[in-house]
């Protein structure tokens, strides 16, 4: 279960991965709530999430979150940096790519393990209107000896040029995350 608490958290960071008008210059406060099935057992917990993405020129931009989950009577910390590269398809869709070196710390019961390890994000993003933007891609958490792959679509919605809210569902082999978020773009 330990591992598929990581995978939730890491699936829901992907929630803050990008703003409007494909401003890649954000901070994100995320909230998300996380089922995990496994070997017909039942888990449900939450996370919440800070990111950081600040452009680095026109093509390239850096990252850098904290998220906490909180599954049944697991607790997961993490820590990333990352940077990452985005390029359009055409005049409303950008493809992007990130890579991150991630710090996790899970703690459960008397237990506590640390490990760091790495994540992967592939994704599009694409304007629907002036106001609505709709994403989705896949991402890999390599970490406690494994790697779990995820997807995730997420939605937009431009309340001002600075504002906007979020939704995202993730969905990983055994995991499910539901969240949304509030980002200010910069």
């Amino acid at each position: 279960m330990l591992k598929k608490v990581l995978v939730s958290a890491v699936m829901f960071s992907a929630l803050n991965a990008h703003a409007a008008d494909f401003s890649y210059s954000h901070f994100d406060i995320g909230f998300a709530a996380i089922d995990i099935d496994e070997e017909g057992e039942s888990y449900s917990g939450n996370a919440v999430g800070l990111d950081l993405s600040v452009e680095l020129g026109q093509i390239f931009y850096a990252t850098a979150s904290l998220g906490t989950a909180d599954v049944e009577d697991t607790r997961q910390d993490t820590k990333s940096l990352g940077l990452g590269v985005h390029a359009p398809l055409g005049e409303s869709v950008d493809i992007y790519a990130e890579a991150a070196y991630l710090s996790v710390d899970v703690s459960a019961g008397e237990w506590d393990f640390d490990d760091t390890g790495s994540g992967y994000t592939l994704g599009l993003r694409g304007k629907l209107t002036d106001r609505f933007e709709l994403g989705g891609g896949v991402s890999r958490v390599d970490v406690f000896d494994g790697a779990d792959n995820s997807f995730f679509v997420d939605a937009f919605f431009s309340a001002t040029e600075k504002v906007q809210i979020g939704g995202e569902i993730s969905k990983g082999d055994d995991s499910i995350a539901y969240g949304i978020s509030l980002r200010i773009n910069f």
